[in-house]
């Protein structure tokens, strides 16, 4: 909270989200207790399995993709001089197959006041099969470099035990039913 509150008297929150059974769960570790709520899981487009950021993009905050898409008119190589965006084949991320593509984004000289032109390049590696962004290299010269990846991947069943609350928790059910909540979705 940048300052406004003590790091002793912020709850420390723990968000479970199961996306097979349909269960999300806010628990506060502080006090011990915490709400669970449901929706109907495998809901493609609602933020469930396969929802995705902008082009190339993994999870963000909650809202921002949203209002990034919103507010400014998608940009193709097609239709932008100032863009392009280069294929750079397959590559191999823990045993998971992903193929990557770089998108350079020229801002002409004068543009924002800058003398040169400034190049903003941003690699990524998707895979289809994850439906995810494995690995994005966002280079700005504004603001320096911002590398994000998924690292010891693996595609076995995790323990049914991650999905639970400790049960030492008191967890009441949510009274409202939600939709199903992903990666840069709000509730």
């Amino acid at each position: 909270m940048n300052g406004l509150t003590t790091s002793g008297s912020m709850p420390s929150l723990v968000f479970i989200h199961d996306p097979v059974a349909g269960v999300s769960m806010a628990l506060n570790a502080k006090d011990k207790t915490g709400s669970r709520s449901t929706f109907t899981p495998g809901g493609r487009g609602q933020g469930g399995p396969g929802a995705r950021g902008q082009e190339g993009r993994g999870p963000r905050p909650a809202g921002a993709q949203q209002a990034d898409q919103a507010a400014r008119p998608r940009r193709t190589p097609g239709n932008d001089p100032n863009l392009k965006v280069e294929s750079l084949g397959t590559r191999n991320f823990d045993g998971v197959i992903a193929e990557g593509r770089r998108t350079t984004m020229t801002i002409p000289a004068g543009r924002m006041g800058n003398e040169l032109p400034i190049q903003v390049v941003t690699e990524a590696w998707d895979s289809s099969e994850l439906q995810a962004t494995l690995y994005q290299k966002h280079t700005d010269p504004r603001n320096g470099e911002t590398v994000t990846r998924y690292a010891n991947i693996s595609r076995s069943e995790p323990s049914r035990t991650l999905f639970d609350a400790p049960s030492d928790f008191k967890v009441t059910e949510s009274a409202r039913r939600q939709r199903p909540v992903g990666p840069g979705q709000n509730q």
